[in-house]
């Protein structure tokens, strides 16, 4: 759709977690709801299409639960609206004349309903909500409910605790897919409860939607002459999937052209989406603002490692850029962004709202962090000090808490090389102490500190490894990488001295290996013979402390100890700790029986060789090395049986040769045999394994 055609509707945009407060023109029908409501929408909307009457004395009693009359009488009103009780009356023993019984009589004419085998309907029985499901969606959706298949189930059950056991998973997983809401399965169901999902349903079904979405649901209102249903004010939801904006696909095509082809949505996983994998563009937020213009918050990720930014797009009424904020965030801060929490929460003024950095965001009402709000902030005077220091002009905060011991005036913070990922600000001071993490450091003297990286310090006192004093010689101290340091005494590693070694001629090679020029140290402990002039490690690692391989080209050493017998020529490092030459396998610094020129690492759980398959560290006895092949991370086949970890899967029914992954816990076959996975809680349990024919569900 184009920008500009949807930019006008947009201003009437209500998302009920996202938005502000409801305009004061909008209007309950009803004594017990009112416009700022959860179900507000819904219920009114329902009200005026006479599908939803309240009682008599003018309340819709939204709390009381929901009889099987009562719903009936909903559902058919929402098809075709009133039915004559003179064609439609007498179907079911105690469903004869009564007010309900023309639409009870309809819904079991159309095939709706059935009854009970005694011929009763029971229409005073409240309904649960796996019943819920059935009732309000096969009216509606029947057709595409049953062509739901078995594998499209299970993907959508995924994490869920339905199961293909209970028998209203089709109806749960249709529901799910189409964003109309759930219900609890074992509860019975409220009067509210229903009319939000009978109106999305409604809604989705009439409009043809891919499945219900807040803005489409506010375009058809506005354009159905319900505006009594919508605010006009300023406000930001969520960039769901399915909302497509051109103009804004075209922007990150010609500008970040590398992260164009993979969308990521604000519901989808960033987790699940593996977002290290491969460029992508992750759509958080848009702000439809009163001025016709628009704020786009979003984010890249290159692909490569665990750093990204975060962005804010400012458009015109006119589909022209006003300005682009834009922040680099850390993999440090990445736990802590503000993606994390504030943006999916209500924005109390989308027009001034700005991105402060990855962690901070504000309005002219409220500050915002990945948390909470801080609610003793000064927005105005609010700015950010790198995450988790913030400040306004009266008060500092650690994350969102005022502190009460940090001076406002003369706070300091001091960033640091965080030894696992990159910069990070968790050092401060003040007229007063340091702080590691808005906690006081007693003892440091704030006015000569100098911060060498995240784990080493000094004032004009002590060095300070961890925060722990190191009786080191502070003037001529210095970090020189790696967790090493030294001053003009000592070469130092962590806060332990490595002894015999001149510090003059002490310097990091690399990870936590260092050299005086006449030997090589793995941490503290000298290598014998090691020549440090051909000295080259062999790891190819993001973390400095997870090289250990190395070498000098005569001999091959695994943090301090050497591999007797390795051949440096034909040495190559593996993962997950493993290495091999020509004539062994090698574990860390241990010699393995594994077959040298056959060797495969298959992920982190699984290896094998011609004649072996290992999990972790144990022989899956009786696997086929020949034929062992991965299904996913910790599921894996030969020519005779599933394995789920170590534990082969026996007697399932299911054709191994032709047996792929759904994911992790659920397998098919070619044959349409369906079988679910579930780990031993245990250990010395079995794991379970249930199995299902594709017709498992005979709607």
């Amino acid at each position: 759709m184009k920008l500009k055609r949807i930019i006008f509707t947009l201003f009437t945009l209500n998302f009920i977690f996202l938005s502000t407060p409801f305009a004061k023109a909008l209007e309950s029908q009803f004594s017990d709801v009112s416009p700022g409501d959860e179900h507000f929408v819904a219920i009114e909307y329902l009200t005026q299409h006479e599908v939803i009457k309240g009682y008599p004395e003018g309340h819709f009693g939204g709390d009381l639960t929901i009889n099987r009359a009562e719903l009936m009488t909903l559902m058919v009103r929402s098809l075709v609206g009133p039915v004559d009780s003179e064609v439609y009356h007498s179907c079911f023993v105690d469903v004869v004349q009564e007010w309900f019984a023309p639409y009870v009589c309809y819904a079991k004419q159309k095939g709706w309903i059935s009854g009970y085998p005694d011929g009763y309907f029971r229409p005073s029985n409240e309904v649960l909500g796996s019943e819920a499901y059935k009732i309000i969606l096969n009216p509606f959706f029947k057709a595409e409910i049953e062509a739901q298949t078995l594998e499209e189930i299970i993907k959508n059950l995924k994490g869920r605790t339905t199961d293909l056991n209970d028998w209203y998973a089709p109806y749960y997983t249709f529901a799910r897919q189409k964003k109309l809401g759930f219900f609890n399965a074992e509860n019975h169901v409220s009067r509210s409860e229903v009319a939000e999902f009978l109106f999305k349903t409604k809604l989705t079904n009439e409009q043809g939607w891919g499945s219900y979405d807040s803005y489409l649901r506010d375009e058809y209102l506005k354009k159905s002459n319900n505006q009594s249903l919508i605010s006009n004010e300023s406000k930001c939801y969520r960039f769901n999937r399915g909302l497509e904006f051109d103009f804004f696909d075209q922007y990150i095509a010609e500008k970040y052209s590398e992260h164009s082809s993979r969308k990521i949505y604000v519901n989808d996983s960033l987790y699940d989406q593996k977002i290290t994998n491969q460029p992508s563009v992750y759509l958080s937020n848009v702000c439809a603002l009163q001025d016709g213009s628009w704020k786009i918050i979003f984010s890249l990720f290159p692909g490569k490692n665990d750093e990204f930014s975060l962005h804010m797009l400012h458009i015109d009424s006119q589909e022209k850029v006003v300005d682009e904020q834009v922040h680099a965030c850390s993999p440090f801060e990445f736990s802590f962004s503000i993606l994390g929490h504030s943006l999916f929460d209500p924005i109390s003024d989308p027009d001034s709202l700005e991105l402060l950095d990855c962690s901070y965001a504000k309005d002219k009402n409220k500050v915002y962090t990945s948390d909470d709000d801080i609610k003793d902030a000064d927005p105005a005077t609010f700015v950010s000090l790198g995450f988790p220091y913030s400040k306004d002009n009266r008060s500092v905060f650690c994350r969102y808490n005022k502190s009460n011991t940090i001076d406002v005036k003369t706070i300091e913070v001091l960033k640091t090389t965080d030894f696992y990922e990159g910069e990070s600000m968790s050092y401060a001071k003040d007229k007063n102490s340091v702080y590691s993490y808005c906690e006081v450091l007693e003892g440091l003297d704030p006015e000569t500190l100098v911060v060498l990286s995240n784990e080493y310090l000094k004032d004009k006192n002590d060095a300070y490894y961890l925060e722990e004093p190191m009786q080191a010689d502070p003037e001529t101290f210095e970090f020189l990488g790696g967790e090493f340091a030294k001053d003009k005494n000592h070469a130092y590693f962590r806060e332990d001295v490595v002894m015999d070694v001149d510090p003059n001629d002490f310097k990091h090679l690399k990870g936590y290996y260092a050299t005086d020029g006449k030997t090589v140290y793995f941490m503290d402990v000298p290598l014998d013979g090691f020549h440090p002039d051909k000295f080259v490690t062999l790891d190819d690692q993001k973390y400095d402390e997870y090289i250990n391989y190395a070498t000098d080209g005569e001999s091959i050493y695994y943090g301090y100890n050497k591999i007797q017998g390795a051949d440096p020529s034909t040495f190559e490092t593996l993962n997950n700790g493993y290495a091999k030459d020509k004539g062994n396998v090698y574990h860390y610094a241990d010699i393995t029986s594994f077959d040298a020129p056959s060797f495969e690492v298959l992920n982190s759980l699984y290896t094998k060789d011609k004649d072996k398959v290992y999990y972790k560290d144990s022989i899956i006895k009786g696997a086929d090395a020949n034929t062992f092949m991965l299904m996913d991370n910790d599921l894996a086949k030969d020519n005779r049986y599933l394995y789920k970890n170590d534990d082969p899967l026996i007697g399932l029914g299911l054709d191994v040769n032709t047996a792929s992954a759904i994911d992790s816990s659920a397998v098919k076959d070619a044959s349409g045999l369906y079988c679910l996975i579930y780990e031993a809680r245990e250990k010395g349990d079995r794991t379970e394994v249930n199995c299902y024919p594709e017709d498992h569900f005979k709607l």
